[in-house]
């Protein structure tokens, strides 16, 4: 059985060595290295065998490792964790504390994909009343009535599932390549995800530029951080003014994934990055922090109801920004039938009502960049001109502290 490692790219040979002399790791490869992230992937063969051994030698160090991934559907503990441990501490010991920057090549998911979360904050639901554009601007804005100039040159860039040719979205977005779904197949209801984000923010500045790329094709609920980090950073230099990612992971053991972390450093650094926080705050795993929203220098957004109040299954955490009203909300969908994930096969008319983070970080997206005047007003001042607005729609998440 073989498993992948993220490491520092300057490192990754030393490593690799390193296994081969003191873990009897001797066929680490290099399978990747990518610049832009300072990062190589590599593959070690042999890691089941390697982590049989450590554990029936240090039984208490796999047990503990063990119970901190206890039930977590997304990133269960498996072989390459026990030897990843086994080297941090391996060349802990060597290095007098120091090991170099590493992890496991983690799975990520797209937020209405996540084990143990799909229920009602993550079910498309086919609307009762008028399923229309103008309904959604009537919903989205005072009045139903957008300033066709909002977010004029502000450039957004997208990072979901593919898109759907919605009529109503015609010439607001430049996909990337094979970024649309296949037409004439029947989709799932995570398909048409990217989809309603699009709609949100389109809605709320119709003049902004927004420019989608996708890590989950139609027939994925899940990628690796390695191909993640990489969509990641292609956003780098490119001239975004913002970017959204209504997407996220848990870890087993609570830390933000490696390759993660470096890439929004480097786009966080002059790009405005908002992401959904997460809709697991009714699951087991409601303390968990939810990546790359929890990182610094991202704007972690939750969701409220029409009232102001925290949506139940928003998590109640201290590193979330901001929140917005983000259930029931309607945007562009689907058109046609559609597979719930009750695999019951509904109709859809192109639009659909839809509850969670995702969209409440579209709809703060989309009103940062109606406030952006590109060289005047940067998205980073917008945001805090949103946060600081009379009677809010955005407004500042408090967080308290259980007695």
């Amino acid at each position: 059985m073989s498993g992948e490692l993220i490491i520092d790219a300057q490192h990754w040979q030393m490593v690799a060595d390193f296994m081969g002399k003191h873990l009897h790791l001797p066929g680490a490869h290099l399978i990747e290295l990518d610049e832009r992230l300072g990062l190589a992937l590599v593959g070690v063969p042999g890691v089941a065998d390697c982590a049989a051994g450590i554990s029936a030698a240090q039984p208490k160090v796999v047990e503990a490792l063990t119970e901190s991934a206890a039930g977590d559907p997304i990133d269960l503990l498996d072989p390459i964790d026990i030897v990843l441990g086994e080297l941090r501490a391996q060349l802990a010991r060597a290095f007098g504390g120091w090991s170099p920057d590493m992890d496991k090549n983690r799975q990520v998911a797209n937020v209405v994909t996540w084990p143990g979360t799909k229920g009602a904050a993550n079910e498309p639901k086919v609307p009762n009343g008028p399923a229309t554009w103008q309904q959604v601007l009537l919903e989205a804005l005072p009045g139903g009535v957008a300033d066709p100039a909002a977010g004029r040159d502000v450039k957004i860039g997208i990072l979901d599932t593919q898109m759907f040719a919605h009529p109503n979205l015609a010439g607001a977005y430049l996909s990337a390549e094979q970024g649309l779904l296949q037409a004439g197949t029947t989709l799932s209801a995570g398909n048409g995800h990217a989809t309603f984000v699009a709609g949100l923010v389109h809605a709320h500045a119709p003049a902004a530029i927004l420019i989608t790329d996708f890590f989950l094709n139609q027939n994925e609920s899940s990628a690796l951080t390695w191909d993640v980090a990489k969509k990641l950073v292609s956003f780098v230099g490119r001239g975004f003014d913002m970017v959204n990612f209504s997407f996220g992971s848990r870890t087993g053991d609570g830390k933000a994934p490696f390759a993660m972390r470096r890439a929004i450093e480097k786009l966080s650094a002059d790009t405005l990055v908002i992401a959904a926080a997460g809709n697991h705050g009714e699951t087991d795993h409601a303390k968990a922090p939810m990546w790359p929203a929890a990182l610094p220098g991202v704007i972690a957004v939750g969701a409220t109801d029409g009232k102001g109040h925290r949506a139940s299954f928003s998590p109640d955490l201290p590193w979330v920004r901001c929140a917005a009203p983000a259930i029931n909300v309607l945007s562009t969908y689907l058109s046609g039938e559609v597979i719930q994930y009750s695999e019951e096969h509904v109709k859809f008319p192109g639009f659909a009502r839809w509850s969670g983070t995702s969209f409440a970080a579209a709809k703060v997206t989309g009103m940062v960049a109606a406030r952006t005047v590109p060289g005047v007003v940067s998205a980073k001042d917008a945001f805090n001109l949103l946060l600081a607005e009379t009677d809010p729609v955005v407004k500042p998440y408090e967080w308290r502290q259980n007695p």
